[in-house]
């Protein structure tokens, strides 16, 4: 139906019911437990076309907690920003990242004169529609992931509400291209694989989606790649890029989504899995070259990518795919070999058709210093010039 109808399904991950499941003392088992397999995304969260959604928390401090400010009982489980103790974690299938992005869902709290679980009460929770609207109860606090994922689907209806003609795909990666992970998470006790699994690409910032500025340029493009083919992008680097001081710090995203033919039979049951590589070379002529020596089962590791992360390992098993790096120093030798992007391609063997895959792909350019610079300005020059060059050959 994602690919058919073109809809963008948006789901939650699930949600742990602190009831029934979870540690003994959640405070202290905090977050490792989620990422025990049984505290994994449920049906239909884990599908490959949809856009899955967890919870970060919101509010530290319960209404308890705010009438008796000395009393130390009140603890919250997790900090503002970080993964709800409740959100279901990834990966999907085919170590898929999942869930896509996170939202604000709720927190929990413990009180520990009582208990080491979580205390049975909405205090740290969202504020939504109530069911019991008919006799006078329009508004409840809750907590779940089911409160994040309208955030994300109200994300999404305001890029379709701008730019009417976007594709799922296309709303896809832009909401990618421009999520955050929260600061917060860096403090966890968790490696960067063991992230992913719990918050995504992050949480999306829809004023960046939406528009680009002076030094944040989004660039897009809609395309179709055949068959075990390549489609091979140059990525301008505007001269502002280059200016002193140059150590600062410079961002460089790239995010491709696609909405594949699904086979329900088969275990890995994407008819197309496209990919990407950033890789620096000196013209687009050096890039095509190195891809054409390559057989087609050396592609994947001959050709090295550095410094973007996630890793072409952890990204590639999902239809969204996004990676980010951060320059903090820039020379000549950027404007020597500057970035190429490639995207591929590849088919399963089962697969007879020979039909083009739809593709959207979004790459964000940013100078994330206070350096006065116009990027948006210079880039756009630069593809106009690229244009007239083309209409010329």
């Amino acid at each position: 139906m994602s690919r058919e109808y073109q809809v963008l399904f948006i789901v939650s991950t699930g949600n742990v019911h602190h009831t029934v499941q979870g540690p003994a003392n959640w405070r202290e088992a905090y977050p490792r437990y989620l990422l025990e397999d049984d505290f994994r995304i449920v049906d239909p969260a884990p599908a490959l076309n949809a856009i899955t959604v967890g919870a970060i928390a919101n509010y530290e401090i319960p209404r308890m907690a705010a009438r008796n400010p000395d009393d130390p009982a009140f603890q919250p489980i997790a900090k503002r920003g970080q993964p709800a103790p409740f959100t279901l974690g990834g990966p999907g299938p085919n170590n898929a990242i999942k869930p896509d992005f996170v939202d604000y869902g709720g927190n929990r709290y413990i009180d520990s004169r009582h208990a080491p679980r979580p205390v049975n009460g909405s205090e740290l929770g969202e504020l939504g529609l109530s069911k019991d609207f008919a006799t006078g109860n329009i508004y409840r606090v809750a907590v779940g992931t089911s409160y994040a994922a309208p955030r994300v689907a109200h994300y999404a209806a305001q890029i379709l509400g701008q730019y009417p003609d976007a594709s799922p795909s296309l709303i896809r990666a832009l909401m990618a291209a421009h999520a955050v992970v929260p600061d917060s998470c860096a403090e966890l006790s968790l490696d960067r694989a063991e992230l992913y699994r719990l918050v995504g690409y992050g949480r999306p910032n829809n004023e960046f989606s939406l528009f680009s500025e002076r030094n944040r340029v989004t660039l897009i493009a809609e395309e179709k790649l055949g068959p075990n083919e390549h489609h091979f992008f140059e990525i301008p680097m505007p001269e502002d890029l280059f200016t002193s001081p140059t150590r600062r710090p410079r961002r460089i995203t790239v995010a491709i989504a696609h909405t594949p033919r699904v086979r329900r039979t088969r275990l890995k049951y994407r008819e197309s899995e496209l990919s990407f590589r950033m890789v620096k070379a000196e013209n687009l002529d050096a890039v095509t070259q190195a891809y054409r020596r390559l057989r087609q089962d050396e592609q994947e590791d001959g050709i090295p990518e550095n410094g973007f992360a996630p890793s072409p390992t952890m990204r590639e098993g999902g239809t969204l795919q996004c990676a980010t790096r951060i320059i903090g120093q820039i020379d000549e030798r950027y404007r020597r070999r500057p970035y190429h992007l490639v995207v591929t391609n590849s088919v399963p063997n089962w697969i007879t058709s020979q039909e083009p895959e739809p593709y959207s792909m979004v790459v964000v350019i940013e100078d994330q210093s206070d350096v006065e610079v116009d990027l948006y300005a210079q880039i756009r020059v630069e593809l106009e010039a690229r244009e007239r060059a083309r209409v010329r050959t």
